[in-house]
């Protein structure tokens, strides 16, 4: 929460509810919003990977969230911004592996940070 996400046309801070939210439901250190599980696109470079993930990787990811009933660590996604500068998609970069747990979870929203892509 140190960062907030700035586009050209203006800032996207974090909102009161994103705050009330962390704080009765607990959220990974960190997160800078709450972003839905489908709006994530994960790059053919985790999918088409020779294996998935290790099972103790994925064995640790299940058994934090299950324990804690939230992720150990937000996902880290670059955004993707329309013609106007409003952010539409969000690109996976980092918490493939998290991010498959929260998939088989069914949950709707995950916590994410932003980091930004000079270029």
């Amino acid at each position: 929460m140190n960062k907030k996400y700035n586009n050209r046309k203006g800032g996207r801070k974090m909102n009161v509810k994103l705050k009330m939210y962390e704080v009765l439901h607990g959220l990974p250190e960190g997160t800078e919003m709450l972003v839905r599980l489908e709006d994530i696109i994960v790059p053919d470079v985790f999918r088409l990977r020779s294996s998935k993930p290790k099972y103790w990787k994925m064995l640790r990811a299940r058994n934090a969230y299950e324990d804690n009933g939230f992720i150990d660590k937000p996902l880290t996604v670059e955004v993707i911004t329309n013609e106007y500068g409003k952010p539409t998609k969000y690109l996976l970069v980092d918490g493939y592996t998290r991010y498959l747990v929260l998939s088989e979870c069914r949950v709707v929203k995950a916590p994410v940070k932003y980091i930004v892509v000079n270029g």
